[in-house]
């Protein structure tokens, strides 16, 4: 009587990702570099002095910099004549600009409770459904000053007229 056993279905991934971890894990290299004069090999690890290794560390994790960014991201829900409805941000305020993954900008004017509702600044056709959207922080705004006289902008204030950058103090 022969048994049959069936192997699960991902007994071959498992099987190539722990032959895989095998050959990661294995010490191919022989010396290990330090930033001491000279490479120091395996067994003249023992002559390091504690002091040392310490020494190192410290001037090591002096500089290391422990700063996280967190980002809000939403997800497009719908696109059509020029209006999004976004799905994920939660804590964006009203008439915040969002920005898209095509650098498409965008004014959050309809806050509801699951979704929001943002006015396109950019061209609409590359937006689709599923693209992730990012708050930026930013109230939608523009400043006026002498620089601005004369010249024609668009909804965000950049200079459209073709006379170059905005001169003078905003």
């Amino acid at each position: 009587m022969r048994l049959n056993r069936k192997r699960p279905r991902y007994f071959g991934v498992f099987f190539c990702f722990s032959v895989a971890v095998t050959l990661l894990l294995q010490p191919k290299i022989r010396r290990v570099s330090l930033p001491f004069k000279k490479q120091k090999t395996y067994r003249d690890m023992a002559d390091i002095k504690p002091d040392e290794i310490s020494a190192i560390l410290r001037q090591q994790l002096s500089n290391f910099n422990a700063s996280a960014d967190l980002e809000e991201v939403g997800t497009v829900l719908q696109v059509g004549d020029g209006i999004a409805r976004v799905y994920g941000l939660s804590n964006v305020r009203y008439g915040e600009l969002v920005e898209f993954d095509n650098g498409v900008r965008a004014i959050a004017l309809n806050l509801e409770e699951d979704n929001v509702g943002v006015v396109l600044m950019g061209e609409s056709g590359e937006i689709k459904e599923g693209a992730n959207v990012r708050r930026t922080g930013q109230i939608a705004s523009i400043k006026v000053g002498e620089g601005m006289v004369g010249r024609v902008v668009n909804t965000l204030g950049r200079p459209i007229d073709g006379k170059g950058p905005i001169s003078g103090e905003l």
